[in-house]
């Protein structure tokens, strides 16, 4: 992604699935890209975060969490990881560019 003010990464160890993510934040908008390598779950996972913070402010997409994504896909077993390891690589990214979950740039 050309002009990203951060990008953040993720690994889930026990299956080896990794995501990396770009965040750029336009006129106070978040876009984010993501390059993902793993399960179809975790590659659903990325999507459902892209769709769920794509457009808002940064404030509103720290606001998402792992049982957003779990609901947008239907995901029944809260023991699948896989929504956590977009939300990681997307809280790093965001760091990156000035925003945690306690105070915003």
């Amino acid at each position: 992604m050309d002009h990203a003010c951060g990008t953040g990464s993720a690994i889930q160890e026990k299956d080896g699935d990794r995501i990396t993510v770009y965040v750029r934040i336009e006129e106070g908008k978040i876009q984010i890209r993501f390059l993902v390598r793993g399960c179809p779950r975790i590659i659903a996972s990325a999507s459902a975060l892209a769709v769920l913070v794509n457009g808002k402010t940064p404030e509103e997409a720290m606001a998402v969490r792992e049982e957003a994504i779990r609901e947008a896909l239907e995901l029944p077993d809260p023991s699948f990881q896989c929504p956590a390891v977009p939300i990681e690589a997307f809280h790093r990214a965001l760091a990156q560019c000035g925003y945690t979950r306690i105070h915003s740039k």
